[in-house]
C-alpha cells in the first residue's frame, strides 16, 4: 500500500512539473482603450444639446489567446479581441465594433516585465445602428495595424493559479471602406479612410 501511495505521490508532482513546464499559456484581458485624437467615426447631437461622438480608438476591449514560449527569454501571442465604443443612449445605440486578431512577440525582461509589440489584423469592422438611428449601419475593409506593448505580470510560477498582471500598450490603427451613399439627418457619419490610433490600459491573467 505504502508503495502504491508513494507512487501516486511521485505520478502527481512529475505532472505538476510537466504542467509547471509547459511551453504554453492561456491569457485574458480587459480593458479600455483611450483615442481622444483619433478620428471620429460618427458625431451629432443629442435633443437635450449635447454633442456626442464616437472616436474610432475609444471603447471597450477584452481579448484572450495563447501564448508559447520559443526560449526562456522570448515568447509569441495570439489573440482575438473584441473593441466597442458606443453612445449607448436610451432611445438608440451608434456602436463602432471591431475584432481585432493580433501576433505579437514579447522578451522577458527580469522576472515580471515583457515587452513586445506586432501586428494586428482588424475584422468584422462596423458602425452598428438602432433605434432613431437605425438604417446606416456602415461596414469597413480588413486592415492591419501596429501595436507594441509593456507588461508588469506576477512573477512566473511564483502562484499555482497564474500570473496576474496590467498591460500597456500604444496602436495604430487605419480603417478603409466605401463612402457612404446617404447621410443621415440626426447625425454624420464620417466617410473612410480614417485612423484610430489610441493607448490600451488593461488587466492581465495568465494561465
Amino acid at each position: 500500500m505504502k508503495k502504491v501511495l508513494v507512487a501516486a505521490a511521485i505520478a502527481c508532482v512529475a505532472n505538476g512539473v510537466a504542467a509547471q513546464s509547459s511551453p504554453w499559456s492561456f491569457f485574458v484581458k480587459v480593458g479600455q482603450n483611450f483615442g481622444e485624437s483619433s478620428s471620429e467615426v460618427a458625431g451629432g447631437t443629442y435633443i437635450s444639446g449635447n454633442r456626442f461622438s464616437i472616436k474610432a480608438g475609444n471603447g471597450n476591449a477584452f481579448a484572450g489567446g495563447v501564448s508559447y514560449s520559443v526560449t526562456p527569454d522570448y515568447d509569441i501571442s495570439l489573440g482575438l479581441g473584441y473593441e466597442k465604443t458606443t453612445t449607448a443612449a436610451s432611445n438608440g445605440e451608434l456602436a463602432f465594433v471591431r475584432m481585432p486578431v493580433e501576433l505579437l512577440v514579447f522578451r522577458n525582461v527580469g522576472a515580471n516585465w515583457r515587452l513586445g509589440g506586432g501586428a494586428r489584423l482588424l475584422s468584422s469592422t462596423k458602425l452598428e445602428t438602432s433605434g432613431v438611428g437605425a438604417g446606416f449601419d456602415q461596414t469597413y475593409e480588413a486592415s492591419t495595424g501596429l501595436v507594441a506593448e509593456a507588461q508588469y505580470l506576477t512573477q512566473r510560477g511564483a502562484n499555482p493559479y497564474g500570473r496576474f498582471g496590467v498591460s500597456i500598450r500604444y496602436v495604430v490603427d487605419r480603417f478603409d471602406g466605401k463612402a457612404i451613399a446617404k447621410q443621415p439627418t440626426n447625425y454624420s457619419i464620417t466617410n473612410p479612410p480614417f485612423n484610430g490610433n489610441h493607448v490600451g490600459l488593461s488587466l492581465i491573467y495568465m494561465y
